[in-house]
């Protein structure tokens, strides 16, 4: 099954994804952080916060609270 090993953010909107197969995704995250909800991660510290979640195979934020605070602001 293939999966995500490391996951890389280069500022300002991108992110670069290592497959367990040896291949590399690069993601332009421009129009994601710059929809409602995700405005948090247009700073540099937020945006180079995320890992490999789910066992690898998802991304996500180890930004402590910021899950908490997206929800509320969906709310």
């Amino acid at each position: 099954m293939l999966t995500i090993v490391p996951v890389r953010a280069i500022p300002p909107a991108t992110i670069e994804v290592d497959l367990s197969d040896g291949k590399t995704l690069t993601i332009d995250a421009t129009g994601i952080i710059s929809s409602s909800g995700y405005e948090p991660l247009i700073a540099p510290d937020q945006f180079a916060a995320v890992v490999v979640s789910d066992c690898g195979h998802g991304i996500g934020l180890a930004c402590e609270g910021w899950e908490a605070r997206n929800r509320r602001q969906a709310a």
